[in-house]
C-alpha cells in the first residue's frame, strides 16, 4: 500500500508530466494562488484531440481517500455532457474504475480511461438515462446529438446545453 509520500510523489508525477503524456489533451487545475494543489481533491481539465468530443472542453473532479491506492478515487464530471458512460450528476461508468486494483492501477491511469472513454464512448452499455442501446435511431444520431450539445443546443428536444467547445485558435493541434 503506498504511504502518504507515495501518493503526494503520484501527484507530483502527474502534475509535471501529464501534459506531456497526454499530448497537450489533459491538464490539472485546481491550483491554489501559492502554486500548489490539493493532492486529495483536484480537478483534471481534459480537450480530447480526436473523437466525437474533439475539442470540447470537460472538468473531472478527483477526490483520493486516505484508502488510496485500496480504494479507487472518487472521480466526477464537473461538466455537463451528453454521454452514455457519464450520468445528468456525474458519475462515470468506466471499467478501470469498477475493476480497480491497487497493484495496476494509479492516477495517472484514470487519467487515459477518462480520455479514452471520451474518445470511444460505449454505446452498448449505458449509464446515462438519456442513451437506449436497443434504439437503432439513438445510435445513428449520437455523433449528431453531440456535436448539437457541443456547440450549445437542445438534444432530443429537451436537453439543454451550454457551449463547450475551446477556441480552436487557441487550440493547438
Amino acid at each position: 500500500m503506498k504511504s502518504r509520500r507515495g501518493v503526494m510523489q503520484e501527484l507530483h508525477f502527474l502534475l509535471k508530466n501529464v501534459e506531456f503524456l497526454t499530448e497537450g489533451q489533459c491538464k490539472i487545475t485546481d491550483i491554489d494562488e501559492s502554486g500548489k494543489v490539493n493532492a486529495l481533491r483536484f480537478v483534471v481539465k481534459i480537450v480530447p484531440d480526436s473523437g466525437p468530443y474533439r475539442f470540447g472542453k470537460f472538468d473531472f473532479l478527483f477526490k483520493v481517500t486516505r484508502s488510496y491506492p485500496t480504494i479507487c478515487p472518487d472521480i466526477r464530471c464537473l461538466t455537463h455532457i451528453y454521454h452514455p458512460n457519464i450520468d445528468e450528476s456525474g458519475e462515470i461508468c468506466l471499467s478501470l474504475f469498477e475493476d480497480w486494483s491497487p497493484e495496476y492501477n494509479c492516477l495517472m491511469h484514470c487519467v487515459y480511461g477518462l480520455l479514452f472513454l471520451l474518445k470511444n464512448p460505449n454505446l452498448d452499455d449505458p449509464l446515462s438515462p438519456y442513451f437506449c442501446p436497443e434504439d437503432a435511431n439513438c445510435l445513428e444520431s449520437f455523433h449528431e446529438n453531440v456535436r448539437k450539445s457541443l456547440e450549445g443546443g437542445v438534444v432530443d428536444g429537451f436537453i439543454t446545453f451550454e457551449r463547450n467547445l475551446v477556441d480552436k485558435k487557441d487550440y493547438k493541434e
